[in-house]
C-alpha cells in the first residue's frame, strides 16, 4: 500500500485516471455519432501509438506495464460499448505485446506488435473526417 502523499503513487493514479477519462470520451463520442477523429485518433489512439513506439525503442518493464494496461483498457472499454473492431484490434495488440515480452522483448519479435499497431493506425485514419466539399463562404448583409 502506498503511503498518503507519495508523489510517485499520486502520479500513477493521475495517469490511470487520465487514461480512463480519455477512453471514456472515446467511446461516448463514437456512440453518440460525434466526429470522433479529434478525440479518438487525436488523443487516445495517438497517445497509445506513441507509447508503443517508446516501448519498441526502450523495452522497459514499467513502460511495458503501462502500455499493456492502456491497451487492455482500450480493448475492454471499446467492447463494452460495442465498438467491436476497436476491441478486437486492442485484444490482438495486447496478445502481441504479451508474446513479444515472453520471447525476451527482442526487436526481431516486434512484427506482430507492428501489425496490430498498423491496424490501429488504419482504424484511426478511417475516423478522420473528410475535407469539406466547399470552403466556408462569408455572407455579407445587403448582397
Amino acid at each position: 500500500m502506498n503511503p498518503v502523499g507519495n508523489p510517485l503513487a499520486e502520479a500513477r493514479r493521475g495517469r490511470r485516471a487520465a487514461r480512463a477519462l480519455g477512453i471514456a470520451i472515446l467511446v461516448l463520442a463514437a456512440r453518440a455519432g460525434a466526429q470522433p477523429s479529434g478525440i479518438i485518433s487525436g488523443v487516445v489512439l495517438d497517445a497509445l501509438r506513441w507509447a508503443l513506439e517508446q516501448l519498441r525503442q526502450r523495452p522497459d518493464a514499467s513502460l511495458f506495464g503501462e502500455t499493456r494496461n492502456s491497451v487492455h483498457e482500450l480493448a475492454g472499454t471499446a467492447g463494452s460499448f460495442a465498438l467491436e473492431e476497436l476491441s478486437e484490434i486492442g485484444a490482438r495488440l495486447e496478445q502481441a505485446l504479451l508474446a513479444w515480452r515472453a520471447r525476451g522483448a527482442l526487436p526481431s519479435m516486434w512484427a506482430a506488435v507492428a501489425d496490430a499497431d498498423a491496424a490501429l493506425a488504419d482504424f484511426a485514419e478511417r475516423l478522420a473526417p473528410a475535407a469539406p466539399a466547399q470552403p466556408w463562404r462569408t455572407v455579407r448583409a445587403g448582397l
